[in-house]
């Protein structure tokens, strides 16, 4: 049986991880929102991690986003043509997640979002205007697939629509303009999306979708 820790009500890391599960058409138990966020602090202090996400894969506890993603493709063929690729496109995704909570909590997580909106508003005003069309050229320009985004249909596939749409709850303003100057990665997230299991996912009461909790996060003076 395999177990995910991870806080309940968040997509944040934890989506990411659900949605391979989800492709691989594997049973898990997900116990943070089944039991609470109790137990899934009791796991961290238990398995001596940093923070969630934690992965009970066979007699392993895995920790770290990447490092989990990266060993449930191979284990289940997800991996795509060329496994260092799709690692290299996984670990500058979640960079990019990375500076999308930045953009809402520039100071400090430890402060609330409210005690820093002017800084908040100067870190996405420049996101919008630097780092997003940086990003944006960069998918474009590693993918070379017709169909899915390095070729063959693998975990890179995966984390990109979850990052993709994340940045659309987060900035709908701004990826609206983005996606009319790039309509192939507009048709490039459809047909992701439409993969069977990522719609039946999606649908599902397994999906945790987006919130002001979580990593991706909306605030209109954010995205004017």
């Amino acid at each position: 049986m395999i177990t995910l820790y991870y806080w309940p009500g968040l997509p944040g890391r934890g989506e990411f991880i659900r949605l391979l599960l989800a492709v691989a058409e594997e049973d898990y138990v997900d116990v943070g929102r089944r039991d609470g966020p109790k137990a899934v602090a009791a796991a961290q202090e238990r398995f001596g991690g940093f923070a969630p996400p934690y992965l009970e894969f066979g007699n392993r506890v895995l920790a770290q986003s990447a490092m989990i993603l990266r060993i449930l493709a191979e284990h289940y063929e997800l991996a795509g043509d060329s496994p260092e690729d799709s690692e290299m496109a996984v670990l500058t995704l979640l960079d990019m997640v990375s500076e999308v909570h930045h953009t809402h909590h520039p100071i400090s997580t430890e402060l609330f979002y409210e005690d820093q909106i002017e800084d908040a508003k100067r870190a996405a005003n420049l996101f919008r205007a630097h780092r997003l069309p940086k990003f944006l050229d960069w998918v474009e320009d590693f993918g070379a697939g017709d169909t899915f985004w390095l070729g063959g249909f693998c975990y890179a596939d995966l984390v990109l629509l979850q990052v993709l749409d994340g940045l659309v709850y987060a900035f709908p303003n701004a990826m609206a303009r983005e996606y009319l100057e790039r309509p192939a990665l507009l048709k490039l997230r459809g047909r992701i999306d439409a993969v069977p299991a990522v719609r039946g996912h999606r649908r599902s009461i397994r999906h945790v979708p987006f919130s002001n909790h979580g990593l991706f996060r909306h605030y209109p003076e954010l995205d004017p």
